[in-house]
């Protein structure tokens, strides 16, 4: 690895799903700390769960890895609207009308509320890595913090700390990895070297990531496929909403206010790239420590 260019060593990070920034030092001690992690010895399957955070627009996703049955399958694909109503939790498909009671978003509520749905919704399929999208407290360059991003930031640290609880207790064996968002998108998409602002690119960008899940849904994509017919069930609807809300897009289309026409469409999308990338960075990782870290530039 010392014989590699800095740039060489960027493509190998960027590949691991590992930051890319630094110098050629930083770059080779980074890539060598991930890799000294990683166990050859793999288990014959694992379970993924992928999740999307949010409050009224949380997805996950499910998906099934077998080293002896490539692709990944997905085994659960869901859009939720958490509510947190003091007294009773209620945990509703996005496509039902939302309740009526006043919410609280103090500690003691949302604690309730993220172990309700830990316990009785995303932990039931057992699953032995969850992986969350790591939250920002600003985005896009605002200069401020917004209220509801609290909400979110709080809602995944507790998560996080019930999770950590249930493996120290016994009660799940699981690992839990965060995320960068910004990790995911360029992975699959590549980079955009275009210029523009935050809001353009982010608007074009969510777009071209429900084309890709959409051309994988159309074209039986070697990629991902379906362990059950409710996963199948779920694309169906995926295709018939794209189908029906998007009409073909001009340049323009791409940097407007697209948020109205996506729908739970762009979540959806961000749980199922957000898992299949982290399943192809291990898969990469052990390439590298297999066959060495240059095996990855072939790639």
């Amino acid at each position: 690895m010392i014989k590699l260019k800095q740039t060489q060593l960027k493509l190998i990070a960027f590949k691991c799903g590992l930051n890319t920034s630094g110098t050629k030092p930083n770059l080779q001690a980074r890539i060598s700390r991930e890799l000294n992690c990683i166990s050859l010895a793999q288990a014959d399957s694992y379970r993924v769960l992928s999740i999307d955070m949010g409050i009224r627009n949380l997805a996950y996703c499910t998906l099934d890895v077998k080293l002896d049955c490539p692709p990944p399958r997905i085994h659960a694909w869901k859009n939720l609207s958490v509510f947190m109503t003091p007294v009773n939790l209620s945990l509703r498909d996005t496509e039902e009308q939302p309740l009526q009671e006043k919410e609280a978003f103090d500690p003691e509520t949302m604690s309730a509320t993220a172990y309700t749905l830990l316990r009785e919704k995303l932990l039931l399929d057992q699953p032995t890595h969850v992986i969350i999208e790591r939250q920002r407290f600003r985005s896009m360059g605002a200069r401020h913090i917004f209220e509801w991003t609290i909400r979110v930031n709080m809602f995944e640290a507790i998560l996080y700390g019930i999770l950590c609880t249930l493996k120290a207790e016994g009660m799940w064996k699981g690992t839990v990895i965060p995320v960068a968002p910004l990790r995911v998108g360029p992975f699959w998409l590549g980079r955009d070297d275009e210029k523009g602002n935050f809001k353009n690119t982010g608007s074009r960008n969510k777009r071209r990531k429900i084309d890709l899940v959409k051309s994988w849904l159309e074209n039986d994509s070697p990629i991902v496929q379906f362990g059950n017919k409710e996963a199948l069930d779920v694309a169906g609807r995926f295709l018939k909403n794209t189908s029906s809300r998007f009409k073909k897009p001009s340049d323009e289309d791409y940097t407007g206010d697209i948020s109205s026409r996506f729908g739970k469409l762009d979540d959806l999308t961000d749980a199922l790239l957000q898992g299949l990338a982290w399943i192809q960075w291990e898969k990469n990782k052990r390439i590298a420590l297999r066959d060495g870290v240059e095996a990855l530039l072939e790639i």
